[in-house]
């Protein structure tokens, strides 16, 4: 039954533009994780979350968001870069492109803006012999941010 209501909060979502995971005037900015359903550990117990900034020089724009997992008081594992979305496929975090990625170069997220203020509710997928299998949902919510008055 949550997963449903999940899976229909995920369908019933937006596109979401990179940059509004990013803090006030393009900041670095954090978001709690929460796996929501499937068989991976939820690790808030660790202080899961997602960091999230602007790559390189130049202008705002013209900017890549990128970003890392983050355990504990600040250990940064699973590198991604976030890929605007469109009317045919979600915004995706992508693991797939940074060296410093092991294991993780196999996950790839796809992820929409809720009706909630400050949650984005996610996709969680495993690259398996070249094609993505679903793993599980999970939940972002901006650190600090608790309200959960509609938009």
């Amino acid at each position: 039954m949550r997963k449903r209501k999940i899976a229909k909060l995920f369908e019933r979502g937006t596109l979401l533009e990179p940059r509004h995971l990013l803090g006030r005037n393009g900041s670095e900015a954090e978001w709690t994780v929460r796996m929501l359903t499937g068989p991976v550990l939820d690790m808030k117990f660790l202080g899961h979350r997602k960091r999230f900034w602007l790559e390189g020089d130049g202008p705002v724009k013209s900017r890549s968001v990128v970003g890392c997992n983050v355990l504990g008081k600040d250990k940064c594992w699973g590198y991604f870069k976030v890929r605007k979305g469109d009317s045919f496929k979600p915004t995706t975090i992508d693991y797939s492109d940074d060296s410093r990625n092991g294991l993780s170069r196999l996950f790839a997220d796809e992820v929409r803006v809720t009706d909630y203020a400050f949650l984005v509710v996610g996709k969680f997928h495993v690259r398996v012999l070249g094609r993505k299998v679903f793993v599980g949902y999970f939940s972002l919510r901006r650190r600090g941010d608790r309200r959960r008055e509609k938009l």
